[in-house]
């Protein structure tokens, strides 16, 4: 939007490209989460799958897709493996039969600790005064990095 406004809403001078699997033709999609703001400071478990992986799978897809889209498979599976019992919420699924069913999606899997935190690099090049520095992983820290 701000580059938008910046062109005086003129979206013709907008060329509009959709990237396809063939536009991709090397490299690797790392997709996970971050547990963050404990006594280790933060740990990374994720997926780790290249393009070439992805194609092998699926042809017409990308590493991102298969990556996304698997927890959407796991989670159906889950739903028709176990129809009685209803509505649930993530945390009551049995996640090694998910990730059973999702792990040919995922290639590399595995975690590792991490030391970086949102104030890492902050005000290296603007003044940042509003910082939390005596607890990295405040809210505000995290949100207006």
């Amino acid at each position: 939007m701000h580059e938008l406004c910046g062109k005086n809403y003129n979206h013709e001078s907008f060329k509009r490209k959709l990237l396809t699997y063939n536009d991709i033709i090397d490299g690797m999609d790392e997709l996970g989460v971050l547990v963050a703001g404990h006594k280790k400071n933060a740990y990374w478990f994720g997926s780790q799958l290249t393009i070439h992986e992805a194609k092998k799978i699926s042809p017409y897809n990308t590493a991102t897709t298969l990556q996304v889209v698997s927890g959407v498979i796991g989670g159906m599976v889950y739903a028709i493996e176990n129809p009685n019992k209803g509505y649930l919420e993530t945390e009551d699924m049995d996640h090694e039969r998910v990730m059973e069913v999702i792990a040919p999606f995922l290639g590399t899997t595995g975690g590792a600790y991490t030391d970086w935190n949102p104030l890492v690099d902050r005000g290296r090049y603007f003044d940042d005064f509003d910082l939390d520095s005596s607890d990295p992983w405040q809210f505000y820290n995290v949100r207006y990095q």
